[in-house]
């Protein structure tokens, strides 16, 4: 039993695991996007992304 297979035995931890891959390639862009990079230091503009962030995630557990 390897990660990967204790993983395809369970939804549960398939969704977590599809969850976290999201995460590192949302991190990873956030490392190597300029443009968001520069939002991000300005704190009314990453206060707006955030609240952007927070209503796409809302609609989409809306739709699950």
């Amino acid at each position: 039993f390897g990660k990967r297979g204790l993983i395809n035995q369970s939804a549960a931890l398939q969704e977590l695991n599809t969850q976290y891959e999201d995460f590192q390639k949302f991190v990873k862009q956030l490392k190597s996007n300029k443009i968001l990079k520069t939002l991000l230091e300005n704190p009314d503009a990453r206060q707006q992304y955030q609240a952007a962030l927070r209503a796409m995630v809302k609609e989409l557990e809306d739709a699950e």
